[in-house]
């Protein structure tokens, strides 16, 4: 059984999955990366990133501060813990 799955395996390395065997993305047999995104692909990302830059780091964080300072409105916890979230779900995303 074991020549079997050894055989198995080489084929699904070398056949099956030959991007698992290339060294960068230029090794990969096909389009490259840009010809698969398209050529608006960077247009589409920086707008993404614009929104989420302004809405998730600056916005968020000044509606957190109006309901934890506000004297008049008062806000349940549960939605300051996730406008919270929010912020360092678009954070990690901006890394990402």
């Amino acid at each position: 059984m074991a020549p079997f799955l050894d055989a198995l395996s080489t084929i699904g390395r070398e056949y099956l999955v030959p991007s698992l065997q290339a060294k960068s993305l230029t090794d990969m047999k096909g389009p490259g990366l840009g010809e698969q995104l398209g050529s608006s692909a960077t247009t589409y990302l920086n707008v993404w990133i614009y929104f989420n830059l302004i809405g998730n780091t600056i916005l968020l964080p000044i509606v957190v501060l109006t309901f934890l300072f506000s004297k008049t409105a008062k806000r349940h916890p549960t939605l300051i813990n996730l406008c919270i979230t929010w912020i360092f779900s678009g954070i990690f995303a901006l890394l990402l």
